[in-house]
């Protein structure tokens, strides 16, 4: 289990401390089966990373997550929040426009904008960001989740 050696009002940061349900993943495997969801879409496949943030006694004061879909012939579809966000953000490109599609994502049917799914490198970059950190990547586009439907 790795901890962030930063303290925060006496809050120290555990990274990533389950991979779809696996604990302590390497950035390695978390990578391996982000790329893999591009080459075996189905309905179910993705990959959830959660973090939490512990007291100095150990107690959890917060969970965060962030979950990457991949939806064929769109790209790849991440949302989530960091943590300290309060509500979910979900990753976008918004040169890819706000056409309302609609696609199958963890087996059910949803409606979205375009921009709301990215490129294999910017789903990477996400992701790495917050296995590091616990946090979304600053340098990338976030949407509020409710503003991507």
């Amino acid at each position: 289990m790795r901890l962030h050696q930063h303290q925060s009002e006496g809050v120290a940061l555990k990274v990533v401390i389950q991979m779809n349900g696996a604990p302590n993943p390497t950035w390695e495997e978390v990578e391996r089966a982000v790329r893999s969801l591009s080459r075996h879409p189905t309905k179910d496949d993705y990959v959830t990373l959660e973090v939490e943030r512990l007291s100095s006694d150990s107690e959890i004061v917060e969970e965060s997550p962030l979950v990457a879909y991949f939806i064929d012939s769109y790209g790849y579809y991440v949302s989530g929040r960091g943590w300290g966000d309060k509500d979910y953000y979900t990753l976008i490109n918004s040169s890819l426009g706000d056409e309302s599609i609609r696609v199958m994502c963890g087996g059910d049917y949803m409606t979205r904008k375009r921009l709301a799914f990215v490129d294999v490198p910017t789903a990477i970059q996400s992701l790495k960001c917050f296995y590091d950190t616990g946090r979304r990547d600053n340098q990338l586009e976030w949407e509020l989740d409710d503003n991507c439907g």
